[in-house]
């Protein structure tokens, strides 16, 4: 039997919490949500296929296959879904403030500044990308899956390499930041 986070069995993605009492768990195509501080789970809303939630107060977006994002300003009361453009499984989202957000997929950043209005796609040619972290709305990593770090402070349009390996495996799947300098 799940324990908790009922009403999912599927695996989790993303854990926000606004405050002790709201949180949102990202698991699969659902996000589940708590306001009793994850006692009981309900079901928010349901996704095509999500992989990646953020929330920063009011405003949240989930990045989503073939590069649909779905868009929240109401802590995720209601939802305005978006396609991109391109057919790319987004694989991260971030929300740095009410207007400018960022998605990524494993070549490609999609950018706002207007609160997804508009948005600006920077393509970057890192193989084997893994997974995509920002900390701010210009400085972001890449870690693949060959052991390498990637770092922008242009917003994308230029990378460096930080780290690489030769030791196997040396995959990157996960990345975070305490702040802009501590991860």
């Amino acid at each position: 039997e799940v324990l908790s986070p009922k009403p999912t069995y599927n695996s989790g993605r993303d854990l926000h919490f606004n405050n002790e009492m709201q949180g949102f768990f990202l698991a699969g195509k659902e996000l589940i949500e708590t306001k009793d501080g994850g006692t009981n789970w309900t079901v928010n809303k349901n996704f095509t296929y999500a992989n990646s939630f953020d929330l920063l107060n009011e405003v949240g977006i989930v990045a989503q296959n073939f590069c649909q994002v779905s868009i929240t300003k109401d802590r995720a009361s209601t939802w305005q879904i978006q396609t991109l453009g391109a057919q790319d499984n987004l694989i991260y989202a971030k929300v740095f403030d009410n207007d400018n957000f960022v998605v990524a997929s494993k070549n490609k950043i999609y950018s706002t500044a207007d609160g997804g209005t508009t948005w600006i796609t920077k393509t970057f040619n890192i193989s084997a990308t893994n997974i995509v972290y920002f900390t701010d709305k210009n400085t972001g990593f890449v870690g693949t899956t060959n052991g390498s770090i990637f770092k922008t402070t242009d917003g994308g349009n230029s990378w460096s390499q930080k780290i690489s390996s030769n030791i196997i495996p040396s995959d990157y799947f996960t990345m975070y930041f305490y702040n802009t300098q501590i991860g």
